[in-house]
């Protein structure tokens, strides 16, 4: 399903050029469940930001599902976010003003879905968390662990194939992260791909497979391929 081929990642900062990403080669295939580990500045969640059509690579290929990523053009790109890509992040990115059924609507806002077709997806899938009689609460009236199950809940009404999720149990008590990590396990049993950002050992442990970076390469691929220097530092360029 996913497939990196040399991939280099540069940030300018100021007049010269940060190397994040030196070279990553990586495969995941579908129905994977995959954890990406590595320090602070080590490049995992640019390396999930680009999995996930966020973020652009100067160098090198990447191919989803087949398709070639390097050229979409920008409605091609949001196109493919919307129908193959799920999101969950730390922080939840739910919005404040909204209940919960329409936080979780909002993949599909802009797609040809009728508001009761739109709300009954929403209500199942709220049900899926056990939320469903929190519809119409607002976020604020969720703690963190519930907040973070209906941003589970938003990443799945569009059905994707792939689940892409940042520290997804990061700052949770935890009998809540468990309960996010069963979710996640429960999607994946049923087929479809998790990639998820952690610097939780015991929630790596939990996924399929983990993949360690440091200093922008693979450490450990979690397949057996490991590498066997790691002498480059991160280096600066001129822009």
């Amino acid at each position: 399903m996913i497939h990196l081929r040399d991939v280099h990642k540069y940030y300018a900062v100021a007049q010269k050029k940060l190397h994040v990403l030196k070279g990553i080669d990586l495969q995941i295939q579908e129905g994977e469940m995959v954890s990406i580990m590595g320090d602070t500045g080590s490049g995992k969640s640019t390396l999930l930001n680009i999995l996930g059509i966020l973020d652009d690579y100067d160098q090198g290929e990447y191919t989803l599902a087949g398709t070639s990523i390097k050229h979409l053009s920008q409605a091609q790109a949001a196109y493919f976010r919307e129908k193959f890509l799920g999101f969950v992040f730390q922080s939840f990115d739910l919005l404040s003003f909204q209940n919960v059924l329409e936080n979780v609507t909002m993949p599909l806002i802009h797609q040809q879905v009728g508001h009761k077709e739109l709300d009954k997806l929403a209500l199942e899938c709220l049900d899926r968390m056990g939320l469903k009689e929190y519809a119409h609460h607002t976020p604020d009236e969720l703690s963190a662990g519930q907040r973070q199950r209906v941003a589970i809940a938003r990443a799945l009404i569009s059905k994707p194939k792939l689940i892409l999720a940042d520290e997804p149990t990061r700052g949770l008590e935890a009998q809540a992260g468990s309960e996010v990590m069963e979710i996640f396990k429960e999607v994946n049993r049923q087929g479809m791909t998790v990639v998820m950002v952690t610097q939780e050992t015991h929630i790596a442990e939990q996924t399929n497979r983990v993949i360690r970076l440091k200093d922008g390469r693979i450490l450990d691929d979690g397949l057996g391929n490991v590498a066997e220097d790691f002498l480059t530092p991160v280096t600066f360029t001129k822009a």
